[in-house]
Parts: structure tokens; C-alpha cells; sequence
């Protein structure tokens, strides 16, 4: 028997077009491959950029909470263009969330749409 799998993506405020915070959170924790592979210049980004997404992706976009400092508009860690890199991907599914990064676990409709991807 083949079985027919489906693949999905579920990404919540992703930094798709990498981290500008990435540089500074470095000093703190040079040791951290998280920090020195989602920075905008790395080359872990500059490759996952030159590709489409590879399944149908649910890119849930946190737009609340902007952090002074960062000069383009953000949720206080990532800024909105990275989170929605892949607008216009036919395999995405682009949902805007008014919260900020840290908060988008507690959304009704974030949690409803994990749910149901799930089953």
C-alpha cells in the first residue's frame, strides 16, 4: 500500500529575511549558532532565501510590540519584511497577528489554526 503524506509548515513570527538583532544578541552569546546563523547577511539565510517554500506554509506574522531601536517596523525581535518574505509564494498562507513576538502563543487564532493542522 502507498500512503499519501501531507506536509505542512506552521511558522510563527519568523525571521525568513533573517535577524538585524541577531548582531547584537551575538555579543552576549557568541557561542550561540542560533545567533550567527539567522543574522540577515549569513549564509544559512542568503540560501534559504533563493528558494520557494518547499510545502504549503501557514507564515503567521506578528505585528504589535515594535521596539524603538529597530529602525524598520517590527514586534519587538523581528521585523515585519523578514516575517513576510514569502508574500506572494503560491504555497503560503500569510495570517497577520496583532501581538507582539513573544505573545503569539497566546492567540485564540493562532492556537486554532495549530490545532487543526495537527489532526
Amino acid at each position: 500500500k502507498q500512503k499519501k503524506i501531507k506536509t505542512r509548515l506552521i511558522t510563527l513570527s519568523a525571521p525568513f529575511a533573517g535577524s538585524e538583532i541577531s548582531a547584537i544578541l551575538r555579543i552576549f552569546r557568541p557561542d550561540s549558532l542560533f545567533f550567527k546563523n539567522i543574522g540577515d547577511h549569513t549564509e544559512f539565510i542568503k540560501e534559504f532565501k533563493r528558494h520557494p517554500l518547499p510545502c504549503h506554509s501557514h507564515i503567521f506574522v506578528t505585528v504589535e510590540g515594535g521596539a524603538d531601536w529597530m529602525p524598520q517596523a517590527n514586534d519587538g525581535v523581528v521585523t515585519i519584511a523578514s516575517q513576510t518574505f514569502f508574500e506572494g509564494d503560491p504555497n503560503a498562507s500569510q495570517h497577520t497577528v496583532k501581538s507582539n513576538h513573544f505573545e503569539i502563543l497566546l492567540t485564540d487564532a493562532v492556537i486554532a489554526q495549530l490545532y487543526k493542522e495537527s489532526k
